[in-house]
């Protein structure tokens, strides 16, 4: 299962990009969850399938930069547009079985913005 965790949270951020709401949903459990970090403490939180795919589609030219897998966890860096350039963060992928149960994100605001 080494790469196909990878293929996965890739194949969500494909069907982000193109806007393809069906293949997101695919991508995650009935019961997932995202939570936006705001330092150490939880910022925001999306519970359910509908919700977090309707919170990632909302964002504008949503790009996957760099993906890596620490054992059964994805750690992924990307960025979206910004008035005035664009905005990086990274959030920790948790799976149960092929599908992600949980994304982990950090407080953008606290991220430089890239031109």
């Amino acid at each position: 299962m080494t790469d196909e965790l990878l293929e996965i949270v890739e194949r969500g951020y494909g069907a982000a990009e193109a806007g393809d709401e069906e293949s997101l949903r695919g991508v995650f459990t009935p019961d997932a969850s995202w939570v936006l970090m705001k330092g150490r403490e939880m910022g925001r939180r999306y519970e359910g399938r509908d919700a977090v795919v309707e919170f990632l589609l909302a964002f504008e030219d949503l790009r996957l930069e760099s993906i890596m897998q620490l054992e059964e966890l994805v750690v992924a860096a990307h960025s979206f547009a910004v008035p005035g350039g664009r905005a990086v963060a990274t959030t920790v992928y948790r799976f149960r079985g092929r599908l992600v149960a949980r994304g982990q994100c950090a407080d953008v605001r606290r991220r430089a913005q890239l031109s």
